[in-house]
């Protein structure tokens, strides 16, 4: 009797970790892959009076960012299409991919604005350590946060979204740290416990 009780369980198990061996209980996988939609209608355009999608909210930041620019109005697609990019990348929190050129093509500018308004909008603080303007106690922790994540980092220097959570981890870590007595003397009220 106790023999049928060890070899129950056993058997469960085993059916449980056999799978699908026949193709009817099998689910189908299928690839999504994702094109661009060709838009019919000529040039794409957009009011931005009631922004109603991710395609039209890109498109009107893009423009608006885009009238800064130094660019003629023939190179808004290519800067639309980096801005989507770099929109992207950083709504999936990728890293910031590093421009190949330093002379700003509307592609790449576009990029790094797309990416950027997206960080900024997760307000994420990022300051010059290098300056002393805005000088303050925040700034200074901020600072020795950023410098200790530029020591550890490694790959992941070029994501601001995983340093903006080192960042607030470590300011975090820090003030409890401050918190806590440093020895045990400290914690016994200054006698040595006994």
């Amino acid at each position: 009797m106790r023999i049928h009780f060890l070899i129950m369980p056993v058997l469960v198990v085993l059916a449980t970790l056999s799978g699908c061996s026949k193709s009817p209980e099998c689910p189908e996988i299928t690839t999504v892959v994702y094109e661009d939609v060709p838009n019919s209608g000529g040039p794409e355009s957009y009011s931005c009076q009631a922004v109603t999608g991710v395609l039209e909210l890109t498109w009107c930041e893009a423009k608006d960012q885009f009238a800064s620019q130094p660019f003629e109005d023939d190179d808004f697609p290519v800067y639309l299409h980096g801005f989507r990019e770099g929109y992207a990348r950083a709504s999936q929190a990728g890293d910031y991919q590093v421009l190949a050129s330093e002379s700003q093509l509307p592609h790449e500018r576009g990029y790094h604005d797309g990416y950027h308004a997206v960080v900024d909008a997760m307000g994420i603080p990022e300051y010059n350590c290098d300056s002393t303007d805005q000088s303050s106690e925040y700034k200074d922790r901020w600072c020795e946060a950023a410098e200790a994540f530029r020591i550890s980092s490694g790959a992941a220097e070029a994501n601001p979204l995983v340093r903006g959570r080192f960042i607030d981890g470590y300011m975090t870590g820090g003030r409890v740290a401050l918190t806590v007595p440093t020895s045990m003397e400290a914690f016994f009220g200054g006698e040595n416990p006994r």
